[in-house]
Parts: structure tokens; sequence; C-alpha cells
């Protein structure tokens, strides 16, 4: 579950225990329908406590986004702020 992004990164939950420095391949479903695909490194995580939506808070880096998704990616940020 996608809890934010933007165009440096994203904030997910997972159940899935990350491990820091992972490196990740995405695809972000937009509100259009269409996808951005890039590349991710997991920059950080935290457990969270047993109510929470998922067991962990995961904070991911973009590290390869194409200059065409990039560009759809920030034309749906910008729409919604």
């Amino acid at each position: 579950m996608t809890v934010d992004v933007g165009l440096g990164g994203a904030r997910v939950f997972s159940d899935d225990e990350p491990t820091r420095g992972a490196l990740l391949e995405l695809e972000l479903i937009l509100p259009d329908g269409h996808s951005v695909v890039c590349k991710a490194v997991v920059a950080w995580s935290e457990a969270l406590p047993a109510d929470a939506p998922a067991r962990y808070d995961v904070g991911l880096q973009f590290t390869d986004v194409s200059d065409e998704d990039r560009q759809r990616l920030a034309g749906v940020l910008e729409t919604s702020s």
C-alpha cells in the first residue's frame, strides 16, 4: 500500500520485511490507468505495531525513472496538490 509518493521516492506499507539497500523494480499505477515503471532502493524501514495496517513502514528512493515516466508522475502529483 502506497502511503505517500513524490518525484524522488515513495513511502509504502509492507508485510514483507525489507532489507535496507535492497533494489526493487516498481510499477506505479496512476489514476488515469497509465503506469510508471522505475527502480528504487530501500532507504529505511521501521517495524509497525500489531494494530497497524501492515508490518513495516518503508521509505523507497527512486534510482532509475525514464524522463517520460517522470513527466507522467509529475503531472499526476501537480493535479493532486
